[in-house]
């Protein structure tokens, strides 16, 4: 059985400029094995819940 290609609709509005981001990557080497600061996404969010993630944005 074939499936119909996809087709990309055109772009509706404005395009949209991306904007600067950054992230923040906390080493502690002051022990014997580095620990990393990390965050976890709420559990209720849409994008990527209970991810673990970098500071910043």
């Amino acid at each position: 059985m074939m499936s119909e290609p996809l087709v990309a609709e055109p772009p509706v509005g404005r395009a949209i400029r991306p904007r600067d981001a950054a992230s923040l990557v906390l080493i502690d080497r002051t022990s014997t094995e580095p620990r990393v600061l990390m965050g976890r996404r709420h559990a209720r969010m849409k994008f990527v819940p209970d991810a673990f993630v970098f500071p910043g944005g």
